[in-house]
């Protein structure tokens, strides 16, 4: 078998921002592993190759590469959810059913939260990714949910992250959390930050009170929250919601209702 039919071949799909994190992330990993390995004069150290395809490239260049032998092959979908089983029955099902054998091993792996697809393998990297890449250490410290279709590090066995196991039933509760947590909370920082603007407030002021909070949170967990909520300070809540237009105080008093939701449940467990 000649080098290139040893080789691990990872076929990056898609041209996102999750896709130019990942081309970024992984080519660098994997030239630094092969490096390290001829460093350190590794006999039968094992080879891996990344190539990269989207929409605006010509079909044959994809098909060139799924019809390309190799030890293994792993197709990474970094593209919308609802393109993925499109995207399957229309460029994969048959080729990869082609190559079974005689080209090698090839697994289908989808970035997706919440999707779950019988053919393919979830492997959701559980970060917020904008149009700025990161430094490779942070990368380093991303966490993976994974199902049990994926053995996460002999796939990327040049990678360093943790990864946990979700059974697919659970996903789109998890993912649900995640959107909660992350894109809601973006959101109230967002209208946070434009109104504090408008009163003069710069933003790096805002930033830093938020980075405050991220802090309190990482060191106290739910022992973070402040203000006038956990205070029980009603003179102060009512002062809000009398400024607050009407569409701000049906978010106020959601997160109101929340909050005394949470401290009943609180209450309700057994001790």
């Amino acid at each position: 078998m000649s080098k290139q039919n040893q080789a691990t071949h990872f076929l990056l799909i898609g041209n996102g921002r999750l896709a130019n994190h990942l081309k970024f992330w992984l080519s660098n990993q994997i030239s630094n592993s092969q490096s390290a390995d001829t460093r350190g004069s590794t006999s039968g150290a094992e080879e891996f190759r990344l190539f990269h395809w989207h929409r605006s490239q010509d079909l044959a260049e994809l098909h060139a590469v799924l019809e390309m032998p190799a030890a293994s092959l792993n197709v990474l979908l970094a593209i919308s959810d609802g393109s993925l089983a499109e995207f399957w029955e229309d460029h994969l099902k048959g080729r990869l059913a082609e190559r079974a054998g005689a080209l090698g091993e090839a697994q289908v792996i989808h970035f997706s939260g919440a999707t779950v697809h019988p053919e393919m393998r979830a492997c959701h990297p559980l970060a917020s990714f904008s149009s700025v890449v990161w430094s490779l250490e942070f990368y380093d410290q991303i966490g993976f949910i994974v199902d049990e279709k994926l053995d996460f590090k002999r796939t990327f066995p040049f990678l360093k992250n943790a990864s946990v196991f979700l059974p697919d039933q659970q996903r789109s509760f998890y993912h649900a959390q995640c959107v909660m947590g992350g894109n809601f909370s973006t959101l109230l920082w967002t209208h946070m930050q434009q109104q504090l603007a408008g009163l003069g407030v710069p933003t790096e002021f805002s930033h830093t009170y938020l980075r405050s909070l991220l802090d309190n949170f990482e060191k106290l967990g739910d022992r973070a929250l402040t203000g006038p909520i956990v205070r029980g300070d009603l003179t102060t809540i009512a002062s809000h919601q009398k400024v607050l237009s009407e569409h701000e105080k049906q978010i106020y008093q959601a997160f109101l209702n929340f909050w005394r939701h949470r401290q009943g449940a609180a209450h309700e467990e057994p001790q």
